[in-house]
């Protein structure tokens, strides 16, 4: 849990004013795109959150191969 929310606010930090400078970054103004901004998000933290818990429960050998 703590890994997962210190990349998620490390990324934030570093993309939000990277995004601002290059002129990349604009305000959604249709509530679907908020809802697939927002859902994508919350999606995405579940995903590392359940990767995160899956690697500690399972031994090290098949957890970390890709099958």
């Amino acid at each position: 849990m703590t890994t997962t929310f210190w990349f998620s606010l490390a990324g934030f930090l570093v993309l939000t004013p990277v995004a601002i400078g290059v002129g990349g970054m604009k305000v959604p103004d249709r509530w679907q795109d908020w809802l697939m901004l927002c859902s994508t998000g919350v999606v995405g933290y579940v995903g590392q959150l359940l990767m995160c818990r899956s690697l500690q429960l399972e031994a090290a050998g098949p957890a970390t191969m890709m099958r």
